[in-house]
């Protein structure tokens, strides 16, 4: 009977001292989980994490209506990269078979939540390290534009020349 108490006990006390953080930054104005690591870089950008090669993908625009992007499931519409997109993004970036499976991932640099393409000229090679950091910056980037506060030519470009510092904080 006791062994079974500290069955039923253990999740509920895992269960607790999980969300004792939630409770206690309630009070508090900032995040409790940063997507990355905090960065000693301005604005907060992670200039470690890589850019991709410009000459093999300078960014591609499908769409420059913000009525597109800002249309709910816009993003799931635009399809999912076929497997042979994948195998030639991977090709043109030298990523071997083993980092293919465990440290890279073939993605979109203007994302499609921002109007941007599934053509070869706007696939690179991401590090899986960096997928974190780059969702959250398109997610926010998306936000600013559905509210008004950018243009979606400026998320746009942003995401072209820099998108570590395509959103400062």
């Amino acid at each position: 009977m006791i062994a079974r108490r500290f069955v039923f006990v253990f999740p509920i006390v895992i269960a607790v001292t999980m969300m004792m953080p939630l409770v206690a930054g309630a009070q508090s104005a900032a995040p409790l989980a940063s997507p990355m690591p905090a960065s000693p870089s301005p604005h907060g950008q992670r200039s470690d994490l890589p850019l991709p090669d410009p000459a093999l993908t300078p960014g591609d625009i499908a769409s420059s209506d913000i009525k597109d992007v800002c249309f709910p499931g816009y993003e799931r519409d635009q399809g999912y990269l076929t497997p042979e997109d994948v195998r030639k993004t991977f090709d043109e970036y030298h990523v071997t078979t083993i980092q293919r499976q465990h440290r890279f991932v073939v993605d979109r640099l203007v994302p499609a939540s921002l109007g941007g393409s599934g053509e070869m000229r706007n696939l690179w090679a991401m590090p899986l390290e960096a997928i974190r950091r780059k969702r959250f910056i398109e997610q926010t980037l998306q936000e600013q534009v559905c509210s008004g506060n950018i243009s979606l030519a400026e998320a746009q470009r942003r995401m072209i020349t820099d998108w570590r510092a395509a959103v400062t904080w």
